[in-house]
């Protein structure tokens, strides 16, 4: 009834792009960063450390999910993680047909984590809202789970209903910083660029803004990322962008992906910093949900992704949570995988038959005591 194949090498992924298409264009639950193009872009720009492991389970002959997992040897364990962390990648999940049922998605797992004891799977950043975030709570394995705070404004029907949305504080801000940049000798200009009208040196001018910016905050650049980030729009041209030009130049930027549940995805914002009194990030986040409150009725979700920055809550964003889950065929294994991290290479050296050991006698443990609990139950 079920097949599990592997493919390893984005030669053998290529050959699923019609499967993958047709499971990603008829669930809304999942996003861009599920579409093929998304993760071409990624493995071809080199963002991940480990081994292809993609993982496509068949039902009856026909494709229900594909597993994007990237493998990694650990000092006692194997880990497989989903492709896009540490990326742009602010949400991921399987590719799975909309249809999916619980019973299937046990038997994928229970066959991946079956297969030796000391298999990891790092199920990052998944949806609170998808399916099988409700799944994965019910697997019988050892597990652990934390969740990820992230924020998406909503487009309201009207311009009323949103401003109904702001504080008389945020209101009165918003006002007086349009006040001041109008007023000012600068000159100011707001753009919208929808779907295939994104050009490839527009996009070159905002990814450059973002790696400034970010330098100026001290922060880490993936360029591997970024360059990621170019390609997909540059393939699918599915992006939209909102800018705030100030004497010509650009000052501010949120570049987001279409996604086909209504919802635009920004994982790329920036401004520049000699404008920061102006409150120009603010403004141009004001704009930009009026533009798609007047402009676009069908997007639902202007989705600011990740983190709960004061400025995302202030313009009527709510909060929803992405979930991390480690399973493991024990919950041993499973609190192992939390600290062998922060390990020194010295030490992961020095303790990896010490820590084998300890995993071995810690599983003994955990299956006795599960004996114990059955006889008294």
């Amino acid at each position: 009834m079920f097949q599990i194949s592997l493919l390893s090498s984005v030669e053998s992924i290529f050959t699923i792009s019609a499967e993958w298409a047709e499971l990603y264009e008829n669930n809304s639950e999942l996003s861009p960063y599920q579409s093929f193009e998304w993760n071409i872009a990624l493995i071809e720009n080199g963002t991940y450390g480990g081994t292809l492991n993609y993982y496509c389970l068949y039902k009856q002959g026909k494709m229900i999910l594909i597993a994007p997992f990237v493998k990694r040897n650990k000092v006692v364990f194997q880990e497989l993680r989903f492709l896009g962390e540490e990326t742009h990648s602010d949400y991921l999940n399987f590719i799975y047909h909309q249809d999916l049922r619980y019973e299937d998605f046990y038997y994928f797992i229970n066959e991946l984590i079956n297969a030796r004891t000391n298999v990891i799977l790092h199920l990052n950043l998944l949806h609170s809202s998808s399916r099988i975030s409700s799944f994965v709570d019910r697997l019988p394995f050892g597990q652990r789970n934390y969740c990820t705070p992230c924020v998406k404004v909503p487009i309201w029907g009207s311009i009323d209903e949103f401003h109904a949305t702001l504080s008389k504080r945020v209101k009165s801000k918003v006002r007086r910083s349009i006040s001041r940049l109008e007023n000012s000798l600068l000159e100011v200009e707001y753009r919208f660029v929808e779907d295939r009208q994104l050009q490839e040196g527009a996009i070159d001018e905002v990814l450059q803004l973002y790696i400034n910016h970010s330098l100026e905050l001290r922060r880490e650049v993936n360029l591997k990322s970024v360059n990621a980030v170019k390609q997909y729009l540059r393939d699918t041209r599915q992006g939209f962008l909102a800018e705030c030009y100030i004497d010509g130049e650009i000052a501010a930027v949120f570049l987001g992906f279409v996604s086909p549940n209504g919802t635009i995805c920004s994982p790329i914002t920036a401004y520049k910093s000699i404008y920061k009194e102006y409150s120009i990030g603010i403004v141009l986040l004001y704009k930009t949900i009026c533009f798609l409150i007047n402009q676009n009725k069908q997007v639902k979700y202007f989705d600011l992704t990740r983190g709960t920055e004061e400025y995302k809550f202030k313009i009527g964003g709510i909060q929803h949570n992405c979930r991390t889950f480690i399973l493991s065929k024990t919950r041993a294994v499973a609190c192992l995988a939390l600290y062998v991290p922060y390990f020194s290479c010295q030490c992961k050296s020095q303790l990896k038959n010490q820590m084998s050991r300890l995993c071995t006698c810690l599983m003994r443990s955990e299956k006795k005591e599960l004996k114990s609990n059955d006889l008294h139950s």
